[in-house]
């Protein structure tokens, strides 16, 4: 089950990647890295910190709801 929720991730992230800019797959490449390595909370600070920058950000809101759910199960 871990590994399927790792593989969405990857999936979303990818994804999300093909639509943002530059600076932008950088900061979800290294939260998504944080994440799938374990970092969880590390991973939630980052993503934390991206949104206080950019808080409308679709792409950052969509990333961290994501991993939430995957953090609940």
């Amino acid at each position: 089950m871990l590994a399927l929720r790792s593989r969405w991730i990857s999936l979303v992230a990818g994804g999300l990647l093909l639509l943002g800019a530059d600076a932008w797959a950088d900061d979800a490449a290294d939260v998504t890295r944080l994440f799938r390595s374990g970092q969880v909370t590390e991973a939630f600070a980052q993503i934390d910190r991206l949104l206080a920058a950019q808080p409308k950000d679709p792409q950052l809101r969509f990333l961290k709801g994501v991993m939430q759910s995957d953090a609940q199960h």
